[in-house]
């Protein structure tokens, strides 16, 4: 940022690196979600946070009222500006 903003605030910084920590953050999840181990340790320790969280299993989705076409919307989003 020193090179590109020479007016960078501080809070500009604290923005930046918050919304960098919840890309990251993020980003370890999905890949936890993927696929929870990694052989390199770094990442692996890394992942092993979001190993410990449940995450929804294909058996558990009969517990989820999915809608199907055969639904109507009883509150149907207006289309159009």
């Amino acid at each position: 940022m020193r090179g590109l903003y020479a007016h960078a605030s501080q809070r500009m910084r604290d923005v930046l690196t918050a919304a960098l920590q919840t890309r990251w953050e993020e980003s370890l999840r999905e890949r936890a979600a993927i696929v929870p181990h990694s052989p390199v340790p770094l990442l692996d320790d890394l992942l092993a946070a979001h190993r410990e969280q449940d995450f929804l299993l294909p058996g558990d989705l009969r517990e989820v009222d999915l809608p199907n076409s055969s639904q109507k919307d009883e509150d149907p989003i207006p289309q159009g500006g």
